[in-house]
């Protein structure tokens, strides 16, 4: 089991180790939390990309990427998320772990946090703007990703579904922003996004693996504010009412049509018992043996895939279907049937048991990986409580059918959203 200490250094930084002792790797994470904003959330997208790709001392890849061969081929990286209303900026190494150096006594992991601080604090900049070809490169990295979204139709799909969804609220901000936006980032306007990065953001400094990182502790505590600052506020809102379901349809040059079925729940994070909807979740739509799989694609066909997620930061449900546009209808019916099935309590023992299985697989699995592990972690810094995934499985073996069933009774639907083309004619 692993073994996490979390350990506040005042009330915008907290310093997090998680010991495991089953890596021959470890890993630094710098995760800098600020309020999703319509306008920043591009610039703080490409900022993580520039300031992980160059800093002062390495101002290019060709001097970064010697550095970090000297470090035994360690890794760098950069990439935001979305957590709740909030976004999360990214900052990462990860390498070998320090008792597997050739020097014994060698400390890996404290060179790794040193080049990571010196990317963070130090960035490549002349004045008060970044290098201008840095910024021009990773901005292209962004552009080819929105590009590659819009070319996805199912990602795009759920993406418009959550803007329709949460038109007035944050969650509903793309954290890449458009195309237009991107273009005209400049790198002036990234110097002031990282002086706000600095300046504003909440960190959470996580390392995993089974080294001593309190030299890693203090060289982030030097660079970092030592005095207690005026904290930002890091908030979701969570709507659990529907007043009038929203209904859209786009039209595109698909040969597959897309069903999007956005619901809200009011069960999110640190209040509700999202444990209960995780496994409803899992019934309705989110294995194998699921109600939506078994009925609504393999028994009736009405669809190539049908699957649901649940966010528990915002205590929304989405349910995802690639359809032939004819039977758009016909699924939407049997999906809300399905659902039903799941309020009044029809349910097997069976379903309940494969259900849990699923989860507790795939929960179990999360310790293979590092990247996986922060993630589980860090996902929890606004829950009212971080569980180990020994003690997630714990309590989902603890939940009843009359808990899935009052989840279930949350469950309301908000938004459809379709996307719609020309059928292909069979021969």
């Amino acid at each position: 089991m692993s073994k996490i200490n979390r350990n506040p250094i005042n009330n915008r930084v907290t310093f997090t180790s998680i010991k495991e002792d089953k890596f021959k790797a470890n890993g630094i994470y710098v995760n800098v939390y600020l309020p999703l904003d319509k306008e920043t959330a591009p610039l703080n997208t490409v900022l993580a990309n520039v300031i992980s790709s160059s800093c002062k001392e390495y101002p290019n890849m060709q001097s970064l990427n010697r550095k970090l061969s000297m470090l035994y081929g360690a890794n760098i990286s950069g990439t935001t998320r979305k957590i709740g209303d909030n976004l999360s900026i990214i900052l990462s190494t990860q390498g070998i772990d320090d008792k597997y150096a050739i020097d014994e006594g060698e400390k890996i992991s404290k060179s790794r946090a040193e080049l990571l601080c010196s990317m963070i604090f130090n960035p490549n900049v002349e004045g008060s703007a970044f290098c201008k070809s840095d910024v021009e490169r990773e901005k292209r990295q962004v552009l080819d990703y929105i590009d590659a979204m819009y070319n996805d139709k199912r990602q795009y799909s759920l993406k418009r579904c959550t803007e329709i969804m949460f038109a007035n609220e944050q969650f509903g901000i793309n954290r890449l922003g458009t195309k237009e936006q991107v273009e005209k980032i400049t790198p002036e306007d990234l110097y002031v996004a990282w002086q706000n990065m600095i300046n504003n953001g909440i960190f959470e400094i996580v390392t995993i693996g089974s080294s001593d990182y309190d030299d890693v502790k203090e060289m982030f505590a030097r660079y970092l504010p030592e005095k207690q600052l005026i904290s930002t506020k890091l908030n979701t809102q969570v709507i659990s009412t529907v007043n009038k379901i929203n209904k859209v349809n786009d039209i595109q040059d698909v040969s597959q049509s897309k069903l999007v079925m956005g619901f809200r729940t009011g069960i999110a994070e640190p209040d509700g018992d999202t444990m209960a909807m995780r496994l409803t979740n899992s019934i309705l739509g989110g294995t194998a043996h699921s109600k939506l799989f078994l009925n609504v694609r393999e028994k009736l066909s009405l669809c190539y895939y049908c699957s649901s997620s649940y966010n528990r930061l915002k205590g929304c449900m989405f349910v995802e279907s690639g359809v032939e546009t004819k039977n758009i209808e016909p699924a939407y019916k049997e999906i809300m049937n399905q659902l039903n099935e799941l309020k009044n309590g029809n349910i097997t023992d069976e379903e309940i048991t494969a259900a849990k299985m699923s989860f507790i697989n795939a929960t179990n699995s999360i310790c293979d990986s590092i990247g996986n592990l922060e993630y589980w972690y860090t996902s929890q810094i606004f829950d009212h409580e971080i569980n180990s995934p020994e003690q997630a499985i714990e309590k989902i073996k603890a939940i009843s059918k009359e808990d899935i069933i009052k989840s279930a009774n949350t469950i309301k639907l908000d938004t459809i959203y379709t996307l719609t083309g020309k059928e292909k004619k069979e021969d």
